[in-house]
């Protein structure tokens, strides 16, 4: 589709408004670059899809696609030979799984109701082992559950036991009286991965020992007492031990993961497309859009048509900031809100183009709405094709060309040396090369 065409009708910006009701990344990124279809049987499965969601929508209010990561990345590298991925990736993985099953499970009793998604959702892969793996290994905050491996569980309950033991033979020797005027402070902290006690600078040989750091002001010395060194040194092979444990928990997972990659590849796939209808279908709601019935003889009827741009306003939502906002953060609330398309003042118009009509003229006065009713058949056009529903009422036809195209506006190009009345010839003669007897100009 001709770009330029695209920029003046403002199609964009629809494609933006648009985005914003995807709940997923790759959802997201698709909206951005959907673009209209020239085949009329493709654009009404389009549309049609979307109807079914809309109608999902009125009776159930939801459908439960939030979740879904953008895991397209971590699923290539778990390609990778002798690789492991991380926590946080495994556990989109695992989220993403649980959104295609539900989402499969949701629609599997809709197939009369909604056969076009029925049939989308039954293509999705289930693959309940890889989802249960990962939630009994990983947290949902990301951390290594002790009971992810019986070494694991050995390695962490040896752990917890040295700590304790370091923790209180330290905490002993804060607490003796003839070493108190050695301690800057009674706490045990961390210096290198060790425990260590803080002492005063002018102190320092009275608790024999390693020191591992000095504070900024010199005033302390942080020493680890020879008492704890033989079990800090166990602590630190421990940690170590417990390194090598989870790298092979998660290389693991990560092999169980690459062995369905192309499986959870699709459902991903199929899943930000689901995103994409779901998104339209939200749009369709908020614009009071409705299914234009599809022609391909040249006949565009449009019922009380409202263009989208005119009718959206942003609704801004005050919301509190914290309790206690910082001494040199805004003093006014910060700001949420969303887009509504329900602007008032705005007259809707009828257009009409009959089949055996070529050509419409548009005349009035300034300010009249001419240039709207243009760009209104243009956009409503491109939307269509692009499987988007369209603010008129129902009954509403239109036809489906094979290209797109407008000039509208001053298009001036200093760059090029044209003035405003050259640029539009420039760019008719382009239009009368490229057009044929299928578009719409």
């Amino acid at each position: 589709m001709d770009r330029h065409t695209l920029s003046v009708l403002e199609f964009d910006k629809i494609l933006w408004f648009l985005k914003t009701y995807a709940t997923s990344p790759g959802g997201r990124k698709r909206c951005e670059s959907l673009q209209p279809l020239p085949e009329q049987a493709r654009v009404e499965r389009l549309l049609r899809e979307v109807s079914e969601m809309r109608s999902v929508l009125d009776v159930h209010g939801y459908i439960p696609i939030s979740g879904v990561q953008d895991i397209e990345r971590p699923l290539s590298r778990s390609l990778i030979s002798d690789f492991y991925l991380e926590p946080r990736e495994l556990l989109d993985i695992k989220e993403t799984l649980d959104v295609a099953r539900t989402i499969k499970g949701f629609f599997s009793g809709l197939e009369e109701t909604c056969p076009l998604l029925h049939a989308i959702t039954r293509n999705i892969i289930s693959l309940p082992d890889i989802e249960s793996r990962i939630r009994v290994i990983i947290a949902p905050d990301g951390e290594m559950l002790d009971s992810a491996s019986p070494e694991l569980a050995q390695i962490r309950g040896r752990l917890k036991s040295l700590r304790a033991s370091i923790l209180n033979t330290l905490e002993r020797m804060l607490g003796e009286e003839s070493l108190q005027h050695a301690f800057q402070d009674d706490f045990v902290t961390i210096r290198n991965n060790r425990y260590v006690v803080p002492v005063r600078t002018d102190s320092k040989t009275a608790v024999a020992g390693v020191v591992h750091d000095q504070s900024q002001s010199k005033a302390t010395f942080f020493i680890e007492p020879f008492a704890v060194v033989n079990q800090n040194n166990e602590l630190q092979i421990l940690r170590q031990e417990e390194t090598y444990e989870v790298i092979r928990i998660l290389t693991e997972l990560t092999h169980l993961v690459s062995g369905s990659h192309d499986e959870i590849l699709a459902d991903l796939h199929l899943l930000e497309g689901l995103d994409v209808i779901h998104a339209k279908a939200l749009f369709s709601k908020a614009l009071k859009a409705r299914e234009p019935v599809l022609n391909s003889a040249g006949t565009i009827e449009l019922k009380q048509c409202r263009h989208p741009i005119l009718l959206a306003h942003y609704i801004e939502e005050p919301v509190p900031e914290a309790e206690e906002p910082a001494a040199d953060g805004p003093e006014e609330a910060v700001k949420k809100g969303r887009w509504e398309f329900n602007r008032a003042g705005i007259t809707p118009i009828d257009l009409t183009k009959h089949e055996h009509t070529s050509t419409l003229v548009i005349t009035g006065a300034n300010a009249g709405g001419k240039t709207v009713a243009l760009k209104t058949i243009g956009l409503f056009t491109l939307m269509a094709q692009a499987g988007m529903h369209i603010p008129v009422n129902d009954g509403s036809r239109l036809c489906v060309y094979e290209s797109i195209w407008a000039d509208i506006g001053d298009e001036q190009n200093i760059e090029a040396s044209l003035s405003t009345f050259s640029a539009h010839v420039v760019r008719i003669d382009h239009m009368l090369k490229l057009a044929a007897t299928s578009s719409l100009v």
